[in-house]
């Protein structure tokens, strides 16, 4: 067996230069690697930003859709029954509630909805218009005339902002928020205190972070009850022919529930 070779210095260095090539191969792959995850990460907020663009543009597409639809519900309405005009008990409701006369001609359809309400599509929205005097109602004794006749009258919401208006409403029950409306634009506003100042400010309500600052524990805790009522509601639901508002279809449920407990003191233009 040979004598075991004294490591000179000369070994030494040629170890260290070859650990330092290893360490600077792997440095490079390092790099490499975190140029490829910033490309990627740059790729995904691009692809988020254009996602939640294009919800947004979906959205609105919607809201076009609905806005200029009114839903009139309550339990004065005439049940459902064989041969009934819904365009006529529609314009009757509404001038019996609002003393606002319809005209035959503004209204595109008129139909009787899952939970025994009218749904009526207006073709007419100019200012003077029988759809405007009735979703743009100021003053008081204007949002709710005749108040011991439970017939209520709301702008059509879509599914999203349906659930914004149910948290506004539960919001304003427990008072962190004014005042809330759906807006001809189809989208819910609201009215708070401006902070620091004696005085009122207006906010159009786009997603749930312009709520969130007013969504106090106690109003989650209500938002939390009001939700274990609705499933209690739907849970057992048989189809509804007769217009007393239950249906099996969880969709309409859902929307019909979130229309109940945002409105459950008022209509959405009687707020």
């Amino acid at each position: 067996m040979a004598p075991k070779k004294d490591v000179t210095l000369v070994d030494v260095k040629k170890a260290q230069d070859a650990a330092k090539k290893v360490l600077a191969a792997h440095e490079s792959r390092l790099k490499d690697y975190e140029a490829r995850m910033n490309a990627l990460e740059t790729k995904v907020e691009a692809i988020e930003e254009s996602h939640n663009r294009i919800t947004k543009d979906l959205e609105d597409l919607r809201r076009q859709q609905t806005k200029v639809c009114v839903s009139l519900t309550g339990k004065d309405l005439p049940k459902r029954s064989v041969g009934e005009d819904p365009v006529k008990i529609f314009i009757q409701k509404v001038q019996e509630k609002y003393d606002i006369h319809i005209k035959h001609d503004e209204l595109a359809t008129v139909h009787r909805q899952s939970n025994g309400g009218l749904l009526a599509r207006f073709i007419k929205h100019h200012i003077g218009s029988g759809y405007h005097r009735l979703v743009v109602r100021r003053g008081r004794g204007e949002r709710n005339p005749n108040a011991n006749l439970k017939v209520f009258a709301n702008i059509l919401l879509t599914r999203h902002d349906a659930r914004l208006r149910f948290l506004a409403a539960t919001a304003k029950r427990v008072g962190t928020i004014l005042f809330v409306e759906t807006l001809l634009s189809g989208k819910i506003g609201i009215t708070v205190n401006a902070p620091g100042t004696d005085r009122k400010k207006n906010i159009t309500i786009n997603e749930y972070q312009d709520l969130k600052p007013y969504m106090t524990e106690e109003v989650l805790k209500e938002v939390e009850k009001a939700n274990k009522e609705r499933r209690r509601r739907r849970n057992g639901r048989q189809p509804d022919n007769t217009g007393s508002g239950t249906t099996q279809d969880p969709i309409i449920n859902e929307y019909n529930d979130l229309i109940a407990n945002s409105h459950a003191d008022d209509s959405d233009m009687e707020t």
